[in-house]
């Protein structure tokens, strides 16, 4: 007879007890050795056997039981158990290799599977309870979260606490032109011209530099820092009309870092502009490089939309920005950014 404590000893799942008066119902496949290899060509067949409900199928025999769900269960890493709960119904199944081929268990688990998705009671938050857990150096270490650590910040620090450059100077943003801005424009042009990208102006925007460049050495995680997200290189054309707007798009936020190109504000307009110190022609199509970011609109970047012939380009802009500087540590340079006057004001 298949009574919960049979099943509980022959698969050795449940402990002990299953408590009495459960709404649901406990399902438990238990193989059947004497109608092994039997079946119903595909369909389950409900039988009585010993006094209980049972499911046939290829042999194996489902026993019905009525319970409460048990306090303990033990995997049985032998008989591959798998647990889901369908609302209030526990169904266990034990699938022994003897039992099924491996198609049948894949086809018996999506059939689980599919039903436990539908069954799933919906939830809806009741309550919210705020707390602020203020953290602080006062704070007692977790000795073993840092021994967990401990080897994976030693290999980053020995990364990021690579020297990448040595500068003269603070180098610092500013508007309508900053040393940070003129360096990291002209970081990204010469990058990308030695990436043999073709384009005639590079353009990212003031709000994207996030920090300033001290004085002295300059550590690959000031990098990652000045430059904390993973954008890509992306090329737009834009026709002479649309590359006026560009540039008044420019003009009227008083100044976006650019390479190749120089201009003049005037009444939050683009004047006197030249692209590569030739002077600007609207009859011309111009490409312009920058970030995937501010090409897909961001950061009131709404002309990219006007844009044609888009490229995007396997290269981040930080990396970019380490290859130049790479390049200047070789051949001895320290940075010394300059304020050259490609954007004026009237």
């Amino acid at each position: 007879m298949f009574d919960t404590n049979t099943i509980a000893t022959q698969n050795q799942l449940i402990q002990n007890q299953i408590l009495q008066n459960l709404n649901g119902v406990a399902v438990f496949e238990e193989e059947n050795k004497e109608r092994k290899g039997g079946g119903s060509g595909g369909v389950y067949n409900r039988v009585i056997q010993n006094g209980k409900n049972m499911i046939q199928k290829g042999g194996v025999n489902f026993s019905v039981v009525r319970g409460k769900l048990p306090e303990a269960i033990k995997i049985n890493s032998i008989t591959k158990t798998i647990i889901f709960l369908l609302r209030f119904n526990l169904v266990h199944l034990s699938l022994k290799s003897t039992s099924f081929n491996k198609n049948k268990n894949i086809l018996f688990l999506f059939f689980i599977v599919i039903f436990g998705v539908a069954c799933s009671p919906k939830l809806k938050l009741s309550k919210v309870n705020k707390q602020l857990y203020p953290i602080s150096k006062t704070m007692p270490a977790d000795s073993e979260m840092l021994a967990f650590y401990k080897p994976y910040k030693q290999k980053l620090d020995s990364v990021m606490n690579d020297i990448v450059a040595v500068s003269d100077i603070k180098i610092e943003k500013n508007k309508p032109e900053g040393a940070l801005n003129n360096l990291f424009a002209d970081a990204m042009y010469q990058s990308a011209k030695a990436a043999n990208i073709d384009f005639d102006i590079a353009f990212t925007n003031y709000g994207g530099l996030r920090l300033p460049l001290p004085q002295g050495n300059i550590y690959r995680y000031k990098i990652f820092e000045l430059m904390p997200f993973e954008n890509y290189f992306v090329t737009v054309q834009f026709t002479g009309d649309n590359t006026q707007k560009f540039f008044d798009y420019m003009a009227s936020d008083g100044g976006e870092p650019i390479s190749g190109a120089s201009y003049t504000i005037s009444n939050g307009k683009a004047v006197d502009i030249k692209v590569n110190n030739k002077a600007f022609d609207s009859t011309k199509t111009y490409t312009v490089l920058t970030s995937d970011y501010i090409a897909n609109g961001g950061d009131k970047g709404a002309v990219f939309y006007l844009g044609t012939n888009r490229k995007d380009i396997n290269l981040l802009m930080r990396t970019a920005i380490l290859q130049y500087l790479e390049k200047e540590k070789i051949a001895g340079r320290n940075l010394n950014p300059k304020i050259d006057g490609r954007i004026k004001v009237k």
